[in-house]
C-alpha cells in the first residue's frame, strides 16, 4: 500500500516473511481471535478495536561499550494518521552528534480524497541552513469514476521535471488491461493483461518501447477459480520460474531456472491449519541446499524456526516466546555449528492496550545493544 512506503518499524524489520496462504490466512486469524475473545480479556479487546491511533512515535536508543542505554534517543520516527486510521504523514528525526541536538531528516505526507485514496504524496528533505522542509519528490494520482487508478505521475520538484508517469487502462468489466510507463515523456515499457470470464488474470505481458517482449507471466486456475500455477518467462519464451499452489492457495513448489534449464526446486509442506511446517531447496542434481522447519503453538503463532545446511547441521535457529495474552514477549536468535550459540535476543513489553511499548535488544552475552520505544496517541 502506497501509504506505508516510508514507515520505519523495528518490529517489521525483525519480522519473519512468509508466503500467505490466501483464504487460510483469514481463517487462522479468526481462529486465534476467537480463542482470545473467549478469554477474560474480552473487554480489553473491544477497547482496542474501538480506538483509532492518531500518532505512533518510535524512538531508538543506542548502548555504549559497557552496555548502558543512552538517555538521548538516536532516531525518532513519527507516524500520523487521520480520523479514519489512514497513514497520512511520516517524519524521521536524527540526533546530530556535532550539533548535539535532534534535527529533522525527511518527511513524507499524503493527502487523500473523499474515498480515502491518495491524491498526492510528497517526500520532503530538511534543509538545515534554511531550517525548513523542502519538497523533493511528488506523486500525483488520478482516478476514474470507479476509483480505478488511471494516472500516476512522479515529479522531481526542485528541477520541475517529471521522473516517471504511469497510465492505466481498464475494460468494461473493470479489469486493468494495460499499463504504459514513461520516463519523462519517453515510453519505457507497456504491460498488457488478459483475464478469464471470472476476472482471473491469465497473462501479464511486458513489452519494451522497441516492441520486444521483456517478460511474460502466465497463470492457471482450477474449476473453482483457485490459482494452481504461475509461470514466469524472460523474453516471452525462456522459462525463469514456475510456482505451483495447493488447494488452499498456499505455495507448494517453486521451480527456479537458469538460462531455461531447471536449477533447483523449493518444496513446501503445511499442517492442517495452513501453517508452513517445512521448506527445502534441492538442486536439479539432487543436492539439498537447505532445509527449514517451523513449529507453532495452539494459536498458530510461530515458536521455532530452524534452518539446516545440506549436511543436516543447524545453520541458525529462531525461538519465539508468547505470554498468556498471545503477545510475543521474547525473540532468541542462535547460530549453529557443533553447539547452538545465542547470537541476539529481543525482549518486548506491551501497554495495557496490547500494543508494543518497548523492544530491548541484547547481544550474545545478554548485554544491551539498543532499544526501541513506542508511544501512542489516540483519536477519541
Amino acid at each position: 500500500m502506497k501509504n506505508t512506503k516510508l514507515a520505519f518499524s523495528f518490529a517489521a524489520a525483525l519480522a519473519l516473511i512468509f508466503i500467505s496462504c490466501g483464504p487460510l490466512l483469514a481463517q487462522k486469524e479468526e481462529k486465534s481471535l476467537q480463542k482470545v475473545l473467549t478469554s477474560k480479556n474480552l473487554k480489553e479487546i473491544y477497547e482496542i478495536r474501538a480506538l483509532k491511533i492518531k500518532t505512533i512515535t518510535e524512538r531508538s536508543y543506542r548502548a555504549d561499550e559497557k552496555g548502558k542505554i543512552t538517555d538521548v534517543y538516536d532516531t525518532e520516527t513519527i507516524e500520523r494518521f487521520n480520523e479514519d486510521g489512514n497513514l497520512i504523514e511520516n517524519e524521521l528525526i536524527k540526533y546530530d552528534e556535532g550539533a548535539r541536538r535532534h534535527i529533522p531528516v525527511q518527511k513524507w505526507k499524503s493527502t487523500l480524497n473523499a474515498n480515502s485514496l491518495a491524491e498526492t504524496e510528497i517526500l520532503y528533505y530538511y534543509d538545515q541552513k534554511q531550517g525548513v522542509y523542502i519538497e523533493s519528490k511528488k506523486w500525483n494520482y488520478e482516478y476514474d469514476e470507479k476509483n480505478n487508478l488511471t494516472v500516476q505521475t512522479l515529479h522531481n520538484v526542485p528541477a520541475g521535471t517529471v521522473i516517471e508517469k504511469i497510465i492505466n487502462k481498464y475494460d468494461e468489466k473493470n479489469n486493468k488491461i494495460e499499463t504504459a510507463r514513461y520516463g519523462a515523456d519517453k515510453l519505457i515499457d507497456t504491460t498488457a493483461y488478459k483475464y478469464d470470464l471470472n476476472k482471473n488474470e491469465l497473462e501479464c505481458l511486458i513489452t519494451g518501447a522497441d516492441g520486444n517482449i521483456i517478460r511474460k507471466t502466465l497463470n492457471a486456475y482450477d474449476e473453482g477459480g483457485i490459482k494452481v500455477e504461475t509461470a514466469y518467462y524472460i523474453g516471452g519464451c525462456i522459462i525463469d520460474k514456475k510456482i505451483t499452489y495447493n488447494k488452499l492457495a498456499c505455495v507448494l513448489n517453486i521451480e527456479n531456472y537458469s538460462g531455461g534449464e531447471l536449477y533447483s526446486t523449493v518444496y513446501n509442506a503445511y499442517d492442517d491449519s495452513g501453517n508452513k511446517t517445512e521448506e527445502t531447496e534441492i538442486t536439479a542434481a539432487g543436492v539439498r541446499l537447505y532445509l527449514e522447519t517451523y513449529a507453532y503453538d495452539q494459536l498458530n503463532n510461530l515458536t521455532v524456526k530452524t534452518r539446516y545446511k545440506g549436511e543436516n547441521r543447524i545453520e541458525n535457529k529462531e525461538v519465539y516466546k508468547y505470554d498468556e495474552f498471545n503477545r510475543k514477549i521474547g525473540e532468541f536468535y542462535y547460530t549453529g555449528g557443533d553447539k547452538l550459540k545465542l547470537n541476539k535476543s529481543v525482549a518486548n513489553s506491551f501497554n495495557n492496550l496490547r500494543r508494543i511499548e518497548e523492544a530491548k535488544i541484547f547481544d550474545e552475552k545478554q548485554k544491551p545493544l539498543y532499544k526501541n520505544t513506542f508511544s501512542y496517541e489516540y483519536n477519541q
